[in-house]
């Protein structure tokens, strides 16, 4: 009997080792490797927070500070700068410091406007420009803005400071972007998930000292990557999950009679492309009335998807197009509309693993911008 045992044991533990050994391998390959690469960048935030304000709806760095951005990826700091911001919690891109009460223009957009990953925006050049003829601005962009967003901060603009026009400064993907909420607390700041579940769930800003070296930060940026075999199959869950969204999705939006959709269940399932788009163009219609439409500018500048061709997403391009055109041609037709795509950005302009222009990138399309004919016409600029 007890022969019998131990012959039971000896099988169960090859068994089980059979089974540990490739899991183990597999997860130590999967780590050496840095994968899954979506969980391969850790944004960094020193020197305050970011959060939503949920009185107006917009996103605010702690106000009157001086902020430290910074991006890790694996092993290398890609972008590290520091920046300050004013009395309203907007990183201040340029100080005009007029002496007399002048009219405000307000610059709102996402990441690429606020200039993430450089020290400087590409709104500089226009600012000083603007300055030059007496008139203030005010950049109100903000990392992870749509259209929604940016349309909030000009609500805001104009209750708060009296903006008299307005700019919005947009890359293709903004129109699909739905608003969401920012928490923080003292580990970080990040898209709301639940109060137990906020770091590191959706895209977090990890709090750092402002004064941790680079060698450090990437100790720090270390401790919280996701790499190996469980993320790689918690990945393969969330597509899964995806896809049956989009199913549920389709079939409670084209039969409203749906169980699905009575019961309410359909609540928890995403917004389809579509509406988020209708409810973009919504907004951005709402703040041509606010403003009158000869107020308003759109302005589409170029990302890393536009100026660097690949075949591989070409098709993925094709159909963002169409949305595109399809958003420009429902918006108020008095909105002026600008697309500088065409602005000659090159790879150099681009930070190899991050989609955000670089120093160089941002001068360029503030270039572009501030010397394009119809935005000098529509701000009154001559030279």
């Amino acid at each position: 009997m007890e022969k019998k045992t131990n012959e039971f044991l000896i099988r169960l533990m090859l068994i089980l080792l059979s089974m540990f050994i490739p899991i183990a391998a597999a997860d130590l390959i999967l780590k050496q490797l840095n994968l899954p690469k979506q969980n391969g960048r850790i944004m960094l935030l020193g020197g305050g927070s970011l959060k939503t304000d949920e009185e107006n709806l917009i996103r605010k760095y702690t106000p009157n500070r001086t902020i430290r951005h910074a991006a890790v990826y694996g092993k290398n700091v890609i972008y590290d700068y520091t920046f300050k911001t004013n009395k309203y919690g907007f990183r201040n891109t340029y100080s005009c410091n007029l002496e007399t009460k002048n009219p405000i223009v307000a610059i709102t957009g996402d990441s690429f406007t606020e200039g993430q990953g450089s020290k400087i925006s590409w709104t500089k050049d226009l600012q000083f420009k603007l300055c030059n003829i007496g008139t203030d601005s005010i950049n109100l962009a903000m990392p992870g803005y749509g259209i929604i967003d940016m349309s909030n901060s000009l609500v805001f603009a104009k209750k708060r400071l009296n903006a008299e026009k307005a700019i919005f400064s947009i890359i293709t993907s903004d129109i699909y972007r739905r608003n969401a909420i920012m928490h923080s607390n003292a580990k970080c700041s990040a898209y709301y998930v639940t109060d137990l579940k906020l770091c590191g769930i959706s895209a977090t800003w990890w709090h750092i000292p402002k004064e941790m070296n680079s060698k450090e930060i990437i100790t720090f940026a270390k401790s919280k990557y996701k790499f190996g075999l469980r993320s790689s199959l918690s990945g393969l869950e969330k597509y899964a999950k995806n896809i049956l969204k989009d199913v549920i999705r389709k079939i409670t939006y084209n039969n409203p009679s749906n169980f699905l959709k009575k019961t309410g269940i359909i609540t928890a399932i995403p917004e389809k492309k579509e509406i988020i788009i209708k409810n973009s163009i919504q907004a951005l219609n709402k703040i041509a009335t606010i403003y009158k439409p000869e107020n308003i500018i759109l302005v589409i500048i170029p990302n890393k998807s536009d100026r660097i061709k690949s075949v591989k997403i070409n098709h993925q391009m094709a159909s963002k197009e169409s949305d595109l055109q399809n958003f420009l041609q429902l918006l108020d037709p008095s909105i002026s509309k600008v697309d500088l795509r065409s602005c000659p950005l090159t790879s150099d302009h681009f930070y190899l693993k991050d989609g955000h222009p670089n120093k160089k990138g941002q001068q360029l399309i503030g270039q572009c911008v501030a010397n394009n004919i119809s935005v000098k016409k529509f701000l009154n600029i001559d030279k």
